[in-house]
C-alpha cells in the first residue's frame, strides 16, 4: 500500500509504503513533486528490496496511477476502499454534525441534572431512596453514552452517542412506567 500525507497546503508530502499482509512499514520518504514520473522512485525502491509484490493499493492520486502502470504493470492495482467509503460518506457530514451538537447539547443537560440530584436533600423514604438510585444510575449510563467513541466511515461517533442514548432513553421511560423513577422522572431529557 502507498499513500501520501501533506500536513499542511505546500510542504512535501510524504509517502507511506507499508506491507498490507505484515502491517510493517517498509519506508516514509517526502516528495516535492507529485507527478507520475517523480513518484517511480517509490515504486522502484519496493522493486529493488525484492520483497513478493502480490498486489498494490494506493488512492486516486494522478501521480501515483501512471507510477505504478510503469513500475508494477502486471500487479493488480486497485483504489483504496477506505478512502472510497469516506468519499460515499461525506454528503452525511452535514448531518452527523448537527446529531453531534445534538448529542452535546443533551450531554450538557444530562450534567446539570446530575449536579441537581446529587445536591438535593436526602430522600426521605426508602422508595425515594430507590428512585433516586435509580435516576443517578439512568445519568450515568446516558453521560457514558454521550462519550462514546466510533470511527467513521461506518461508525461515526456522532451517530454511535446517539444510538446509546436513545438506548438508554428507553430504560427510561422502561422505569418510568414501572413507576421506579417517581419524582426524578420529571428531569430526565426526553427525546
Amino acid at each position: 500500500m502507498v499513500d501520501g500525507v501533506q500536513f499542511d497546503g505546500h510542504t512535501a508530502v510524504l509517502y507511506v509504503a507499508s506491507d498490507a499482509i505484515s502491517g510493517s512499514t517498509l519506508f516514509a520518504e517526502r516528495h516535492e513533486v507529485r507527478s507520475g514520473e517523480a513518484l517511480q522512485a517509490i515504486f522502484e525502491r519496493i522493486k529493488a528490496m525484492d520483497v513478493p509484490v502480490l498486489g498494490l493499493v494506493t488512492d486516486k492520486e494522478k501521480g501515483l496511477v501512471p507510477a505504478v502502470k510503469a513500475v508494477f504493470p502486471d500487479v493488480p492495482h486497485q483504489f483504496c476502499q477506505l478512502h472510497f467509503l469516506k468519499n460515499c460518506a461525506k454528503p452525511l457530514d452535514e448531518n452527523l454534525t448537527k446529531l453531534g451538537a445534538e448529542v452535546a447539547t443533551t450531554a450538557e443537560k444530562i450534567r446539570k441534572i446530575r449536579r441537581r440530584i446529587k445536591s438535593a436533600k436526602p430522600a426521605g423514604t426508602e422508595a425515594e431512596n430507590a428512585e433516586r438510585e435509580v435516576a443517578e444510575e439512568l445519568l450515568l449510563a446516558a453521560h457514558a453514552a454521550s462519550k462514546v467513541s466510533g470511527r467513521a466511515p461506518f461508525k461515526p461517533p456522532a451517530l454511535k452517542r446517539h444510538e446509546r442514548l436513545l438506548a438508554v432513553s428507553k430504560a427510561a421511560v422502561a422505569a418510568t412506567k414501572k413507576r421506579a423513577l417517581g419524582r426524578f422522572s420529571k428531569r430526565l431529557p426526553t427525546r
